[in-house]
């Protein structure tokens, strides 16, 4: 029963931290997007989380893969691409370290494999955290570019969906329903515990 009671409060705080991200991140978005030029998206990036970025050259065939495993096995869906855009209008393809990384699936990979048209000079998608680049991917990004770079690079996922607060808020509402349902329970175990002590 304590077992129970602990992992219904440990995932009431991990719905709480969740929700508060997922807020965090649609607070700052609005249903219209800013639109901004890579240069002036590396000097100071836009207090809308939902971009269309201009003026990007995107480095495709520098791309990080990342997915998660399980059991040493690939998991279906998870790759994720992380493909560097620098600012087209800057010369010395080698020398110059991108500012902007963008995060696609596998499928929208495929599709721009396959053909279907990319134009990095206007680029949808929402800003994200630097928690959103996965340690992996980080590192892989780091020994290429160097830490400071990766450090300062704006991550952003490409048309992520604007879903608004309401998702976050529910989340952190049935985190504090988990945790106080399980202080609850915890009480009741503990006075019943204390009864039968009693009538013994």
């Amino acid at each position: 029963m304590k077992r129970f009671f602990g992992l219904l409060l440990i995932g009431g705080v991990g719905l709480i931290v969740m929700g508060a991200y997922g807020f965090f991140i649609q607070a700052g978005t609005s249903s219209t997007p800013t639109i901004v030029s890579i240069a002036d998206l590396e000097r100071a990036a836009p207090s809308n989380r939902q971009l269309i970025v201009t003026g990007g050259r995107a480095l495709v065939n520098d791309a990080v893969v990342y997915y998660e495993t399980r059991r040493q096995a690939k998991v279906a869906g998870s790759e994720a691409h992380f493909i560097p855009i620098q600012d087209a209008s800057l010369a010395g393809y080698q020398s110059l370290t991108p500012p902007l990384l963008l995060r696609i699936s596998e499928a929208q990979m495929d599709a721009i494999k396959k053909g279907k048209v990319f134009d990095p000079r206007a680029i949808h998608g929402v800003r994200m955290t630097h928690w959103d680049l996965e340690s992996k991917a980080r590192d892989l990004l780091t020994k290429r570019y160097g830490e400071a770079t990766v450090k300062n690079m704006l991550n952003l996922q490409d048309e992520k969906e604007v879903t608004g607060i309401g998702g976050g808020l529910g989340q952190m509402f049935l985190g504090a329903v988990c945790i106080v349902g399980a202080v609850v329970f915890a009480g009741l175990s503990k006075s019943q515990g204390l009864e039968r002590e009693h009538a013994v």
